[in-house]
């Protein structure tokens, strides 16, 4: 676990780059919080997934079930987090240059 980190002015609650997770706790206003960015990095590393905002989803879908302990979500709320993941991360595409295990997925 590190101190903080910012991105261009954006508190980052973690990362994970390389197999390597880190956690800003800092940055996390609350102990649910680092729970969550826990979660979201974990989510990463188990499936390899990111640089796409279908990966995001994946992750942000984690987050949200452990918070809500259950196992599914509903269409309302899988809806929520496509469009909040579209509005949050316009500099990546669906599923175009996504990375699988930490390598771009390359096209059949």
């Amino acid at each position: 676990m590190s101190k903080s980190k910012d991105k261009m002015g954006i508190k980052i609650h973690g990362e994970e780059y390389n197999g390597v997770i880190t956690i800003y706790v800092l940055n996390c206003d609350n102990a649910e919080r680092a729970a969550r960015t826990i979660i979201h990095e974990c989510t990463h590393r188990r499936y390899g997934i990111g640089k796409s905002q279908w990966a995001e989803c994946v992750r942000f879908s984690q987050e949200l079930k452990h918070k809500y302990k259950r196992d599914n979500l509903t269409y309302n709320e899988i809806r929520r987090i496509i469009i909040a993941v579209k509005a949050g991360y316009p500099e990546y595409h669906w599923r175009k240059g996504r990375l699988i295990y930490g390598r771009k997925k390359r096209s059949r």
